[in-house]
């Protein structure tokens, strides 16, 4: 992506369209029970209906679940953990993740702790809450210097919550970031759930 230039799912977190209010409504429901879903009660976070699917987040079970309309999970999808995985790993020193920032170099040098508020209000959206996080575990650990670019992987799941829209499916994650699918291909057509492309910051 041209240096600059944000991406739709950037553009439609910052505008919080697609972060309204959530409130639980059943608009579908599949002809047969979900298979294997019996035993995880009181474990399940979100059945979300989607064309001719059933998206599922369940406690304790790492991936995302998808269903088909016979309630069997699909096994394309199962098999592809790049893919399926529930939570969004950030590689702070990835070129992607650094071309974010352009040229400033500020963010790459280590500065004092008291100076990371204001410079973190500047980032990308997508990354303000994974960054505020780690300055937050620095702090605890009285560190008087602070450098971005020197951690390196950092892990969050994502939260019980699943936002539709148009081609896009988004699941808003615990720091205030997101991991998203799109579900179309340029034509428009649908395409089936392994053949998805995953978007993260």
């Amino acid at each position: 992506m041209p240096e600059g230039r944000k991406s739709k799912i950037e553009q439609l977190l910052e505008s919080k369209e697609v972060l309204p209010e959530l409130e639980l409504e059943e608009i579908a429901k599949s002809k047969e029970p979900i298979k294997g879903l019996e035993k995880m009660k009181g474990k399940i976070e979100v059945i979300q209906p989607w064309e001719n699917y059933t998206i599922v987040l369940v406690r304790e079970i790492s991936n995302i679940q998808i269903f088909d309309e016979a309630a069997y999970e699909v096994e394309g999808f199962k098999g592809l953990s790049n893919l399926n995985r529930k939570g969004v790993i950030i590689n702070w020193g990835a070129d992607g993740i650094r071309r974010k920032y352009g040229k400033d170099e500020s963010y790459r040098a280590s500065d004092y702790l008291r100076n990371w508020p204001h410079k973190i209000s500047k980032l990308p959206l997508e990354l303000q809450g994974p960054a505020g996080k780690i300055l937050e575990e620095q702090k605890e650990k009285k560190q008087e210097f602070f450098n971005l670019f020197r951690s390196t992987l950092t892990s969050y799941k994502a939260l019980g919550n699943i936002v539709i829209f148009d081609k896009y499916i988004i699941l808003p994650t615990e720091d205030k970031s997101y991991l998203a699918f799109v579900t179309k291909d340029e034509r428009g057509i649908l395409l089936d759930p392994q053949n998805w492309k995953r978007i993260e910051p």
